[in-house]
């Protein structure tokens, strides 16, 4: 079984790379924002930051349902939860996660300073957070085409 961690064991190495200067998720612009979803406990279940050779670094975590313990999946693009059911595939143009064949992350088309997730779907971890390139389902509401710029977080989970 794979250790369960309290928030403070996950991970946070991420805050050593740099942040891209400008995500498009499901056709919502985020200008230096530091994170995609982040809950008021501070967990953020998906990262994407690059590294310096400018390719993309991700983290993803799942939060368990029971109790306030986390499962880390994919720390700095390596997997570390279950490699027989997810699978991430990195290059300089962007990356995929599936986890049991299916597309939880798909982004790319990014730039020195811009990456674009263009497919999420993040309800096989538990989030009813999904979308396309046109649009972010996100609980009950669906968004397109807003931008936010220097906040810490787009959307609170």
């Amino acid at each position: 079984m794979y250790p369960e961690k309290k928030l403070e064991e996950l991970d946070i190495s991420y805050k050593d790379f740099l942040k891209y200067k400008e995500v498009f998720i499901c056709s919502n612009r985020l200008l230096n924002t530091d994170y995609i979803f982040q809950s008021q406990e501070g967990w953020a279940p998906l990262v994407i930051r690059k590294s310096r050779k400018n390719e993309p670094l991700v983290w993803l975590s799942a939060k368990l349902p029971e109790d306030d313990k986390y499962i880390e999946i994919i720390k700095k693009n390596s997997i570390v939860f279950e490699p027989t059911r997810v699978n991430i595939q990195v290059s300089k143009y962007g990356f995929c996660i599936t986890l049991d064949n299916k597309i939880i992350c798909e982004a790319g088309d990014g730039s020195e300073n811009s990456i674009e997730v263009f497919q999420l779907d993040l309800r096989p971890l538990g989030l009813n957070i999904y979308g396309d390139y046109s649009v972010l389902n996100f609980g009950n509401s669906k968004m397109s085409r807003n931008t936010s710029s220097n906040s810490k977080t787009m959307f609170g989970i």
